[in-house]
């Protein structure tokens, strides 16, 4: 008898299985057949239950950077709680920060050295203040932004030549100049020899204020120019809450009326020599500049992220702290100097429990602490907020105990 070649049996059983996978697939319940739908695109919209909810922006932190990916300076909108208000804090670049990598940086070279959303939340650390969303733009999405809306007008204070091209300089005379994509960029990032970093920033700001005001007045629009600046520029939240808060903001009447102010600092001691120059927010005046504006942006106590603001005569306290605070929900805050009492002290400034504050001594190796607590009634009358949930001044006792560690 002859034989089934075997090519012949495959292509049988082959073709079997497969009618009897279709059958499963378009059969349902009691034998009702259903249409096969077309598979989606990857450029298809995304169905409703995948859509993030849409989240209402008070604070928007905007940054520029050059070239080679460091940032230039850093504008965070603040808006009160129903928009009529807002206020412009300008950033400048070489903010430390602690983006929790082995040393500290700045902001300036942070933004070379790990993402946008760590940034972020080593701002938000260090100012106490609650920072919903960033917007990053490149030199030459800043440039896409501007000829967007067919560049800008600015005032400009006094003569600076600019560089355009390779080997090619522009002179912008004073006063009202119109400036587009390429020149209002090159105009923003220019570094003059011996120019304050007031004076620096100010110019970004004021090419930022700008072009924030010619951007489109509808929602699809607006989002449409921001997303077509493309990898250019990133966001830490969905581009369509950027847009939206934008919008918000920039009515004429709220946007004309927006102050800049430049945040407060002071020099950082906690980097080395060869970093001069560095500085630290200074606390009780930056907590001022903000409340005197509102208080509804500063970041809610949280006990699984306790911020502490550290003060200690030596520098290097500090940075043992902050080492003591790794893996901990303890944040260090960079408090400042001040004289060594003998007895390490904790002042207590918000809401903390018990337990939070126990593991802290513990944290800390000490046994003991003295402790104090502000009237939390006068806290909350009164018109500053607290610069951080407690404050730590280190003392002979904490140097003690790591000196004898090392021996």
């Amino acid at each position: 008898m002859e034989r089934t070649p075997s090519f012949l049996k495959w292509l049988a059983s082959s073709l079997a299985g497969i009618a009897l996978f279709t059958g499963l697939f378009l059969l349902k319940g009691n034998g009702r057949a259903l249409p096969v739908l077309p598979q989606a695109s990857p450029t298809a919209s995304s169905s409703p239950t995948q859509v993030e909810p849409a989240r209402d922006l008070h604070t928007l932190l905007v940054t520029v950077t050059r070239d080679d990916q460091h940032i230039a300076s850093s504008l965070l909108i603040v808006a009160t709680s129903n928009v009529s208000k807002v206020r412009l804090f300008v950033i400048e670049p070489r903010i430390v920060i602690d983006t929790g990598a082995s040393s500290l940086t700045n902001l300036a070279t942070a933004g070379f050295e790990t993402s946008s959303s760590n940034v972020q939340r080593a701002l938000t650390n260090a100012l106490g203040v609650r920072i919903d969303g960033s917007l990053v733009l490149q030199r030459l999405a800043l440039a896409g932004l501007i000829d967007s809306v067919r560049g800008v007008d600015i005032e400009n204070p006094s003569s600076i030549r600019v560089p355009i091209q390779q080997r090619r300089d522009l002179v912008i005379p004073p006063g009202k100049v119109h400036l587009d994509g390429s020149r209002a960029a090159a105009y923003a990032l220019v570094r003059i020899p011996h120019e304050s970093m007031v004076v620096r920033t100010a110019r970004l700001d004021m090419v930022l204020r700008a072009a924030v005001l010619k951007l489109p007045n509808d929602f699809e629009r607006m989002k449409q120019t921001l997303s077509a600046l493309g990898s250019l520029s990133r966001t830490t939240v969905p581009t369509g809450d950027v847009a939206n808060f934008l919008l918000k903001v920039k009515r004429e009447r709220v946007w004309k009326a927006a102050k800049s102010i430049n945040f407060v600092t002071v020099p950082s001691r906690l980097v080395p020599h060869h970093s001069a120059g560095w500085q630290r927010f200074d606390l009780e005046r930056v907590v001022q500049q903000v409340s005197t504006f509102t208080k509804t942006v500063f970041v809610a106590a949280n006990p699984s992220s306790v911020r502490v603001a550290v003060v200690s005569h030596y520098p290097s306290d500090r940075l043992l702290v902050r080492k003591d605070f790794r893996d901990t929900s303890y944040v260090f805050v960079d408090g400042g100097e001040s004289a060594l009492p003998k007895v390490t002290h904790v002042r207590i400034l918000g809401t903390v429990s018990a337990q939070v504050l126990d593991n802290l001594v513990a944290t800390l190796g000490l046994k003991h602490v003295d402790v104090t607590r502000s009237d939390l009634a006068k806290v909350r009358k009164s018109s500053l907020h607290p610069i951080a949930d407690l404050t730590v001044t280190l003392g002979v006792d904490y140097r003690a105990l790591h000196i004898k560690g090392k021996a």
